[in-house]
């Protein structure tokens, strides 16, 4: 009877001892599933990322590449002065000018406006006079106007350029 019941524990013993190598395997099989399925997934989203900057550049560099207007308008002053289309803004002044000026403005901010009406006529006359190129940047700070008084701007630009400074200080 003994010997039945140490056989009965043996069998019992090897039957959980396959159990726990089974379950260690199905264990270490969803581990492995799961670590491949996240570096999968990390894969397709760095790829997707990475595809997205790409097609930006590329959409960056057409429009960069796109034509550059050159022409010349009269400013606030009366003086007529070249007018160019950059990649990021519009230059107004001679490119040889010693000194460029970045001006970054939102049409919908009273603060730029406010900006533009003290230093616009003093800005003005420093290109006329080929001291300065400055070169505006619209950006969007305020609100939604912002985006569009800027592609109202830039349209202007595109079909007549030489319109653009009036257009510019009334907006």
């Amino acid at each position: 009877m003994a010997r039945h019941e140490n056989e009965k524990v043996r069998a019992i013993r090897e039957k959980a001892r396959i159990e726990r190598a089974l379950d260690d395997r199905r264990r270490k099989r969803r581990r492995l599933i799961t670590q491949f399925s996240v570096a999968g997934g990390l894969v397709i989203v760095i790829a997707a990322i990475a595809g997205g900057v790409y097609l930006l550049g590329q959409s960056q560099a057409a429009s960069a590449a796109g034509p550059v207007q050159d022409t010349t308008a009269a400013l606030s002053t009366g003086d007529q002065v070249r007018i160019a289309t950059e990649p990021t803004g519009v230059s107004v002044g001679a490119a040889e000018a010693p000194v460029t000026m970045d001006v970054y403005e939102d049409y919908s901010c009273p603060h730029c406006a406010q900006y533009e009406a003290e230093s616009g006529p003093l800005l003005d006359r420093m290109a006329a006079t080929g001291q300065v190129r400055i070169v505006y940047h619209p950006i969007q700070i305020v609100t939604k106007y912002g985006v569009v008084a800027g592609s109202a701007a830039a349209c202007v630009l595109a079909e007549e350029p030489d319109k653009w400074p009036a257009v510019h200080s009334s907006l």
